[in-house]
């Protein structure tokens, strides 16, 4: 688990467009040439999954030696995050459209109800609750308690702009990062 972290950690923070797995400190390139990958994520049976900003969602079952890319829109939504729950369901944030999931590894997507034009990133604690950042309209997380069903908005601090970033600890803590200055 360590080395997908680190593999997660070196893959999102620098957005190469590949992915790479590692074996302490040797990186293996173990993707094609994704179209910018913007994130990646694992689910329980240990299915890679890797969403691009114009080129959807690519899939492997295999430890990332071969890919089938399970949602292309043809570039219309840019995908900025990929979170899955415990029960395997996929939670999709996009930079125009909102938060979406699928129940399907990704082949089929439905909107959820939040109201974010611009998801900068989505988290999920132990407890399945779902989080997501937005840079639009002054920036604020917006939380689901039921899949995705509902949506609560709420404001870390009143100075806070645009989060681009959420990290959940083991205990459930927030922490955010932001851009701008607090007014």
């Amino acid at each position: 688990m360590r080395v997908f972290l680190q593999a997660i950690i070196y893959f999102t923070l620098f957005t190469f467009h590949n992915a790479f797995s590692s074996s302490q400190t040797q990186w293996t390139k173990i993707s094609p040439n994704f179209i910018s990958a913007e994130t990646v994520n694992i689910n329980s049976q240990g299915d890679i999954f890797v969403g691009t900003f114009f080129d959807g969602i690519y899939r492997s079952t295999d430890d990332g030696s071969s890919w089938v890319q399970v949602y292309s829109d043809n570039g219309q939504k840019p995908i900025s995050k990929l979170a899955v729950n415990h029960q395997d369901q996929l939670f999709l944030g996009t930079k125009d459209f909102g938060v979406w999931t699928s129940i399907d590894n990704g082949f089929n997507w439905v909107q959820t109800p939040c109201n974010l034009a611009e998801v900068s990133d989505i988290e999920i604690n132990s407890e399945d609750d779902i989080f997501a950042a937005n840079i639009d309209n002054g920036g604020g997380i917006y939380r689901s308690t039921d899949n995705g069903n509902s949506w609560d908005f709420i404001r870390p601090d009143t100075t806070v702009q645009y989060i681009t970033t959420i990290f959940i600890t083991g205990n459930n803590e927030i922490y955010c990062g932001t851009i701008g200055s607090p007014q």
